[in-house]
């Protein structure tokens, strides 16, 4: 799998749509609810993504049939990300605010990723950063309700839900991502790219690391 940690199959793909913790909300938001369907575009959008052969980085020796579906997912992340936009963050629940920014990080991460001008890639890289530290500020947020002395059920099974999908992991491997992406720019890789890179992947935990290794990545790998 290219990213390891968005293996379609795996139980903890963005599963708090079906996650028994998740399931106590009485009313309807309609800022979450677009997130929701962003979700299930964007979950295309990877099947797609991991469908074309990366084995050349900055995709120069596509085939046909690839360079097809890479305008596609290209076009398709461009129009996620601006769905994104129109959602007030204020309007969200904390959970969603989450997702959203984990959801624009990784979208900048493709667009990035695919870039064939070297200034795209690298406002798009350092866009991607900030979005993703806005989502593990999030994940802060999450963690601190469910350890006041007070907290309630919810928000105990709402950082238990953060802990089982990784998302602190995931967050750290999309920043990796950036940093690579950015040090590969100009084609080549210095000691202090790869330092960077290594320490951002580093802060995510051993298990994880074991199921998703830095090979599954093409701009980690290199």
């Amino acid at each position: 799998v290219l990213l390891g940690y968005v293996n379609l199959k795996d139980r903890n793909f963005l599963t708090y749509l079906k996650h028994e913790r998740m399931a106590n909300y009485q009313t309807i938001n309609p800022a979450n609810e677009a997130i929701k369907q962003i979700w299930g575009d964007l979950k295309d959008l990877r099947s797609n993504y991991e469908d074309i052969d990366h084995s050349d980085y900055l995709y120069r020796k596509l085939k046909p049939q690839d360079k097809v579906i890479l305008l596609q997912v290209r076009e398709k992340s461009r129009s996620l990300l601006t769905r994104l936009e129109t959602i007030n963050t204020d309007d969200l629940s904390v959970e969603f605010k989450l997702l959203k920014f984990h959801f624009r990080s990784y979208l900048e991460a493709v667009l990035a990723q695919t870039d064939p001008e070297q200034e795209n890639r690298t406002r798009l890289s350092r866009e991607g950063v900030n979005d993703a530290v806005i989502a593990l500020q999030y994940i802060g947020e999450i963690r601190n309700n469910a350890r006041a002395p007070n907290a309630s059920k919810h928000a105990i099974a709402l950082f238990q839900w953060v802990q089982d999908e990784y998302y602190e992991d995931i967050l750290h491997s999309i920043i990796a991502w950036f940093y690579a992406i950015e040090a590969l720019v100009d084609g080549t890789v210095s000691s202090d790219d790869s330092t960077q890179v290594l320490q951002e992947y580093n802060k995510t935990s051993f298990d994880y690391r074991q199921k998703y290794p830095l090979k599954n990545n093409p701009s980690l790998r290199h």
